[in-house]
């Protein structure tokens, strides 16, 4: 939980701007706590958007082809934030009016609700893996 919210963090910072990331985190648990469970909500949302697989581009006989290959737990976890954190951001360009913190909120909450745009980039990746695992012997490294 601990090292996920530093992981959350770490994606935030920009131009070494570390303590505004973390104010920005901190804002948008203190949002969730307000209005739900901070942590729980946080937990779920990780846990739900984070893939079993990914898609690693072979090329075979002149094509390139998309392997199916299972995804360890840490990667999955840090694709799972930067996936929210995009889905954030694209809540940002939306409504423009609106604190950073509060679209942060926004997208864990739909993320622990199994909606939103972080959990339909797993469903994607997901469906994408089903439709190529006719290639996954392909997977040798």
């Amino acid at each position: 939980m601990n090292l996920a919210l530093q992981k959350l963090t770490s994606l935030l910072t920009k131009d070494g701007k570390r303590e505004k990331a973390k104010r920005l985190v901190h804002n948008a648990l203190v949002r969730l706590h307000k209005a739900h469970a901070g942590a729980h909500v946080f937990e779920t949302a990780v846990h739900n958007v984070t893939p079993l697989f990914e898609l690693k581009k072979v090329r075979l006989a002149g094509t390139t082809q998309l392997v199916p290959s299972l995804v360890r737990a840490e990667r999955g976890t840090h694709i799972a934030l930067r996936w929210i954190v995009l889905s954030a951001r694209t809540y940002k360009r939306k409504k423009k009016l609106a604190p950073f913190d509060a679209h942060l909120a926004q997208a864990l909450v739909d993320a622990s609700l199994k909606t939103g745009e972080a959990h339909a980039r797993r469903q994607e990746v997901h469906k994408l893996a089903e439709a190529n695992r006719a290639f996954a012997h392909y997977r040798w490294w």
